[in-house]
């Protein structure tokens, strides 16, 4: 592995309890295993005496020498690919499509996403779409409405209440009154209505 900052081959300087985020997930509470903790030796770097890494690359101290997207993992290791591949540092993460292409109900959003090398370097780029959701399901045609990653696809939801339907041959309102419940009776109660006017 090598210095984020000069490229100088790091070394082993000894070992210390350097909590992973693993760790900090599994077993906040518990101490860190011992691992190995590497150094930059080259005397006019910036990382020299103020940064360290583990064996996979996550960084400890010195965060105020690094911009904000810049790369804190050492040339060649895992989590340099991880700080491309999964949180995107200095790249373009998305692009945002106009609400008004879902009726200002949720936000269509092309996520950008990459591989890369252990050195940083993006290999590939690929897109996928994502759909957002407003915050506020009735602030619909504000142009301020917020939008939150995590929107769900009503999918499996209406295809479990359209078989309950089914089985049922009426309506049963849910107790849940998010929006997709609300939507699907709002669905049904018009297919209803189309039923009776065509017989």
């Amino acid at each position: 592995m090598k210095c984020p900052k000069c490229k100088t081959e790091l070394i082993i300087s000894g070992q210390e309890r350097l909590q992973t985020l693993s760790e900090h997930v599994s077993n906040p509470n518990n101490e860190p295993s011992l691992k190995d903790k590497y150094i930059c030796i080259n005397t006019s770097c910036l990382c020299y005496n103020n940064v360290c890494w583990n064996d996979d690359g996550e960084t400890y101290g010195g965060y105020r020498l690094f911009s904000k997207n810049e790369l804190t993992s050492p040339y060649g290791s895992f989590q340099r690919k991880m700080e491309i591949e999964v949180y995107k540092k200095g790249l373009k993460r998305y692009t945002k499509l106009p609400a008004w292409l879902m009726l200002w109900f949720l936000k269509p959003v092309i996520e950008h996403e990459y591989n890369a090398d252990e050195d940083g370097n993006v290999l590939s780029k690929f897109y996928k779409l994502s759909i957002w959701n407003s915050e506020t399901s009735w602030k619909l045609f504000k142009k301020d409405s917020e939008f939150n990653i995590g929107a769900i696809w009503w999918i499996r939801t209406w295809k479990y209440l359209w078989r309950k339907y089914k089985e049922n041959g009426k309506l049963e309102k849910s107790l849940n009154r998010e929006f997709p419940y609300k939507a699907f009776e709002w669905f049904v109660e018009i297919i209803e209505k189309i039923k009776i006017l065509w017989t």
